[in-house]
């Protein structure tokens, strides 16, 4: 990511990464929240924030922006009606050169398989299961929504969890790689437009 690179963050929140990145990269930062407290909260240290859906945003104000050189997608695309028409009309709002980056959760973690096998897929406040979850995805599936969408995949990667009863240290994750599928609590793509 370039310093100074300007951002538009979908689905900020309380705009904790965008603070992050305009301290250590010195981004620009925009963002999307529909919750308006949290954007209220957000647009102290964001250049603009549009309390609203992203679908709103893509109908009205992004309609006249289209050069971010980064999207931020951050667990987001799993709480949309329609994350393909999203991803699709947000192609428009990347200028030359620029990328996306998408993290989704993985419904095929250990934690959920065992669930399942035990005849159980309960929703919970927050994580795999969250409740506001429209959607669910695999690796398979969350990279077939990216190319349907018409985006290639430039780097991907998982964020990995602990297996089961075994206590392992930090430098023994690694070889848990060779499983993202069971293992991978969130998968991690940088995106670019399909010309």
């Amino acid at each position: 990511m370039p310093l100074g690179a300007q951002i538009l963050d979908v689905g900020c929140w309380s705009g904790f990464n965008g603070r992050h990145l305009a301290a250590t990269r010195g981004a620009v930062m925009d963002g999307i929240e529909p919750v308006h407290a949290m954007a209220r909260i957000a647009a102290q240290t964001y250049r603009r924030v549009h309390a609203t859906s992203v679908e709103a945003a893509i109908d009205g104000p992004l309609a006249e922006t289209a050069d971010y050189d980064v999207l931020l997608l951050l667990d987001v695309l799993e709480h949309l009606v329609d994350p393909a028409t999203v991803l699709r009309r947000l192609r428009d709002s990347v200028g030359p050169g620029g990328i996306a980056l998408v993290s989704l959760p993985n419904v095929a973690h250990w934690s959920v398989r065992k669930e399942l096998a035990l005849g159980r897929f309960t929703y919970t406040p927050s994580g795999l299961l969250d409740a506001t979850h429209l959607r669910f995805f695999t690796m398979p599936s969350g990279a077939a929504l990216i190319g349907d969408a018409g985006w290639q995949i430039t780097w991907r990667s998982v964020s990995l969890d602990r297996p089961p009863v075994v206590p392992l240290r930090g430098r023994w994750l690694r070889p848990l790689g060779r499983w993202p599928g069971l293992f991978a609590v969130q998968m991690l793509f940088e995106i670019r437009p399909i010309a």
